[in-house]
């Protein structure tokens, strides 16, 4: 039952940072700043690094002894 738990808190990790990355794409789109365009698309980028981390992380977590 801790491993499920341990796995859902990853992928509700990975979640939360993929919607961060959609509002940068989303602000990064409204803005005509050059530079504030690719700064919000490089943070939508490691948004969705950190997101696929947690996604691999959750997988390969092993499990908590007694589960």
């Amino acid at each position: 039952m801790i491993f499920s738990n341990l796995r859902g808190n990853e992928v509700a990790r990975a979640e939360k940072y993929r919607r961060y990355a959609a509002e940068c794409l989303r602000i990064a789109r409204t803005t005509q700043d050059p530079r504030e365009k690719a700064t919000l698309l490089a943070m939508a980028d490691k948004w969705r690094e950190l997101a696929d981390k947690a996604e691999s992380d959750a997988k390969h977590k092993p499990p908590e002894e007694g589960d």
